[in-house]
Parts: C-alpha cells; sequence; structure tokens
C-alpha cells in the first residue's frame, strides 16, 4: 500500500486506513490475469489426468460406430469406452506425450440429442467430476499420428474424433488425420502445425451445405459460409505451407453437413482425387 501510495503520490495517511482481514477465498489470479496477456494459453498448461479413472468403463464397443466403419482394432487402440448408464461413447483425449489430458463423450441417448443436447462434450461422472479441458490446444490424434505427418510432410485437419478413428481404421500407421474438436483451429494450433514443416495441407471440414448452387446457378448462401470458414483458415498457412488444399463434397453426394469420411471409401477416394487446390 505504501508504495502504491508514494508511486501514485497519493494525500493518504496509512494509519487511518482500514485493513480488511484477509479472505480465505482463493483467486485464480492465472486466469483472471490470461485474458489480458498476448498468449493466454501454453501447452504446459494442460494437466494430466489420472489414467485409471478409465477402468471404470467398459471395453464395449457401439453398435453405430462399428456400422458406420470404425473397427475393433481402431477402438481398442483408442481406448474408446463405454458409459452404459448414460449411454455415451467414451472418447480420451491424449497430448502428443500420451498424457490423458482430458476425457470426451459421443452422447448416443437420441431422445437428448433431439431434445437438442450436443453430440460432444466433456465426460461427467455421478460425483460430478468433470474431465474438461482446453480443446483449442491440442489436436485428436496427434499422439498417434504426428510422426506420419512429418515424415510424409502431409496433414489432415479434420473436425471431429469420429473422422480421426474412422481414417485410422482405412490408414492404419499411414494416418495423417488431426481432429480439430469442432471447427476452429485458433493460435496455438496454427504455430504447432508450422513448426512441423509441412509440405500439403488438406482442410476437411463438415460440408455444412445442402447444394453448392441455388435453382438460379448461384452459389447458394450456406455453400458461401462454407467456403468462407475454409478460406479464413487456410490464409495463415500461406506463407508457410507449399500447398493447401480443400477436400470436401464437391460432387454432389447425398449427405448434409458430412465429414468426406462420412461416405463410403470409394466416394471418399474420389472427392479426395478432386480436392480443390487454395494455393
Amino acid at each position: 500500500l505504501k508504495y502504491i501510495i508514494d508511486t501514485c503520490g497519493l494525500d493518504i495517511d496509512l494509519e487511518n486506513v482500514k485493513i480488511k482481514e484477509k479472505s480465505n477465498d482463493k483467486c485464480d489470479w492465472q486466469s483472471v490475469l490470461s485474458k489480458y496477456t498476448r498468449y493466454k494459453n501454453s501447452y504446459n498448461e494442460l494437466k494430466p489426468y489420472d489414467k485409471s479413472i478409465l477402468n471404470g468403463f467398459p471395453k464395449l464397443y457401439h453398435q453405430d460406430w462399428l456400422d458406420y466403419g470404425i473397427t475393433e482394432e481402431t477402438m481398442e487402440k483408442y481406448n474408446i469406452r463405454y458409459y452404459p448408464y448414460r449411454n455415451q461413447i467414451i472418447i480420451p483425449c491424449y497430448s502428443k506425450d500420451g498424457n490423458l489430458i482430458g476425457i470426451r463423450v459421443r452422447n448416443m441417448d437420441k431422445i437428448a440429442l433431439d431434445n437438442g443436447c450436443t453430440k460432444y462434450f466433456p465426460l461427467e461422472i455421478l460425483d460430478g467430476s468433470m474431465f474438461k479441458f482446453q480443446t483449442n490446444l491440442v489436436f485428436y490424434g496427434e499422439n498417434y499420428n504426428l510422426e506420419e505427418i512429418k515424415r510424409t510432410g502431409v496433414c489432415w485437419l479434420v473436425e471431429s474424433e469420429k473422422s480421426v478413428l474412422k481414417f485410422d481404421s482405412w490408414f492404419h500407421e499411414n494416418n495423417v488425420s488431426l481432429g480439430l474438436y469442432g471447427s476452429n483451429l485458433g493460435k496455438k494450433r496454427f504455430e504447432f502445425l508450422i513448426k512441423l514443416g509441412l509440405n500439403e495441407l488438406v482442410i476437411m471440414l463438415d460440408s455444412d451445405f445442402h447444394t453448392i448452387y441455388d435453382e438460379n446457378n448461384e452459389l447458394t448462401e450456406d455453400y458461401i459460409g462454407f467456403e468462407d470458414k475454409v478460406l479464413k483458415m487456410a490464409k495463415p498457412f500461406k506463407p508457410y505451407v507449399g500447398k493447401i488444399s480443400v477436400c470436401f463434397n464437391n460432387q454432389g453426394y447425398e449427405g448434409y453437413k458430412f465429414a468426406p469420411c462420412d461416405f463410403s471409401r470409394d466416394k471418399f477416394d474420389i472427392l479426395y482425387k478432386n480436392r480443390e487446390i487454395i494455393c
């Protein structure tokens, strides 16, 4: 207080200042200050969880994902589990070093989904514990796919964990996909990818449009929004990556909001062959 008073040139007599007793409430000052700092988050801020928590969930593989084309071998590899009580697929999320940094679930409760519940969110168990983490700091699949990305110089950016798992079932150790946990990249993950020295980046966001052209042969509003989102993601990579392309449903297949791998393998191969070069 004396330092502040002297520095600011205030005319205050400390002897007449009443000091409140120290509160026992702890303030998370790092979180409060983070919004004012240039770099809000750090990879090192991801605190690992105890992996033994996963032992409480059986290794049961949901038929929906098996029918989708994710093999049992892939789900075993990525340690996929099931939460019978809440009808949720358990998706452990690991850092590149193999630490368990969070657990997400894919909600399979149709009634809840029909009532507006989100598909993916952090696991919450009966005692109230929630296994959340900052998804904008890491990629899903980085613990397995980084070495192949470095070897080939190619990276596929996809939205969901489900897409990474589907590609693993198709390509196994040659999988170069990374999951965004959504459709936003962020500064930290952009910097992380740049350091990998990529030769080609392939953006594979979900095709959030029904058709590219309307009845007047003009671009639909939904497609324009999708295009803007892709170009916005691609723009900062242009000085650093030799080739940037986008793989999406440009063949008119039936599938609103489908990721490229949501189609059959044959259709995916056609979409990939016909991916559009951004630069």
